[in-house]
């Protein structure tokens, strides 16, 4: 019970860490309640840090490095005989996979999590699984459109752009943060 109680106030400060931007603080935080949990073999628990570390990870920049953890996440819920851990995690990567433009590995993964008996009984997930890969048919079938049109926008040799800053909420941290919109717009006119 200490090794739960030990991991889960481990996790618990790395939230708050991450809440007030504190980003690096709440990883190693969340590295040290993996390693209680890891330690302990509370499996669930292990799932739950390595999730919320891979969103530390994607907060500071680190792609590749949430990836892993994402994948070390689903590792441990399906050693540990948490199918509906394993299910989530599985989602979380694959809507990774779409933020990075890997269309085609994230609906193959969606597919292999779709077709397990375990999303069948659980019609959240069932649904999240078919938004993942109704999302990423959508942007592997946009992604050419959005490529030719910036192309051709920025083609000639004049293109003027726009910088509006948006408000936006920054989850976690019960506030907004500043995001900006770039609009470029191709001039035609002749000199």
């Amino acid at each position: 019970r200490r090794g739960v109680d030990a991991g889960e106030s481990l996790l618990r400060v790395s939230q708050l860490a991450m809440r007030h931007g504190q980003l690096v603080e709440a990883q190693t935080l969340c590295g040290q309640a993996v390693d209680v949990f890891g330690y302990f073999g509370l499996g669930h628990a292990l799932a739950k840090a390595h999730r919320f570390h891979a969103k530390i990870a994607f907060a500071l920049g680190n792609p590749e490095q949430a990836m892993r953890s994402l994948r070390e996440a689903q590792r441990t819920a399906q050693t540990h005989h948490d199918s509906g851990e394993a299910l989530r995690s599985g989602f979380m990567r694959a809507d990774l996979l779409v933020s990075q433009m890997k269309f085609t590995q994230a609906i193959e993964l969606a597919s292999q999590l779709i077709a397990q008996p375990d999303c069948a009984h659980n019609p959240l997930l069932a649904a999240r699984a078919t938004l993942v890969v109704a999302w990423a048919h959508y942007a592997q079938g946009a992604y050419p459109l959005a490529t030719a049109l910036g192309r051709y926008t920025l083609a000639d040799g004049k293109v003027h752009a726009d910088d509006t800053p948006v408000p936006v909420l920054d989850p976690g941290r019960g506030r907004t943060k500043t995001a900006r919109l770039w609009v470029y717009v191709r001039d035609d006119r002749p000199c």
